[in-house]
């Protein structure tokens, strides 16, 4: 007898063997395929996690170069603003010097380089004489009575002038305004006739 004999035919042993290895192949196929899906998912978390530290850095760098101007747009108004007492020394000096002498020459030629100075970067002086008086333009040194309603809140005086750059001002016209005050026998509620 032959004892190498197994039970059943040989060709279930082969079909057992073979249902093995698809079960296994199966089983290989799904971790295969979960570990796919894993690594696109971190594919997918790292691509994410670079292209928002990548925008982070492309706005920290706006957010600098911002910042930077800015610096660079405060330091020039503060320089500005430091050398407008020169001007005011200037202007004062060329209504008392003789400009018929090289003394008085010098001090008008110094001036107006200093006001090129100054044009060529933004500065100019504004006018206030005559203007309505702007809070915003103007500071009140002194009021003055005036005897016409039409020149009540006017500028009657320019003390020191006011310098802007821009649409920014550096500082300020100092200014006499005029104030309407109606005589006693026009104010309606003096008399008695107003409300």
């Amino acid at each position: 007898m032959n004892t190498n004999r197994t039970e059943g035919p040989p060709d279930a042993e082969l079909r057992i063997e073979e249902e093995d290895d698809a079960l296994s192949l199966k089983t290989k196929m799904e971790r295969l395929h979960d570990a796919l899906k894993r690594c696109e998912e971190e594919r997918k978390d790292y691509l994410d996690g670079w292209q928002r530290a990548k925008a982070d850095f492309i706005n920290a760098r706006k957010a600098e170069i911002k910042e930077r101007a800015a610096f660079f747009e405060d330091a020039r108004v503060r320089l500005m603003e430091e050398l407008l007492p020169f001007m005011d020394a200037f202007q004062a000096a060329l209504q008392h010097a003789d400009t018929n002498t090289g003394e008085g020459k010098g001090i008008m030629g110094l001036s107006q380089q200093l006001s090129q100075f100054l044009d060529i970067r933004g500065v100019c002086a504004f006018p206030a004489k005559g203007q309505r008086f702007n809070p915003k333009e103007h500071e009140a040194v002194e009021t003055i009575a005036v005897d016409s309603p039409d020149k009540d809140e006017v500028v009657i005086a320019e003390l020191q002038t006011g310098y802007r750059i821009g649409e920014r001002i550096l500082r300020p016209a100092r200014v006499r305004v005029g104030v309407y005050a109606p005589p006693a026998g026009d104010n309606p509620v003096a008399n008695g006739k107003g409300p």
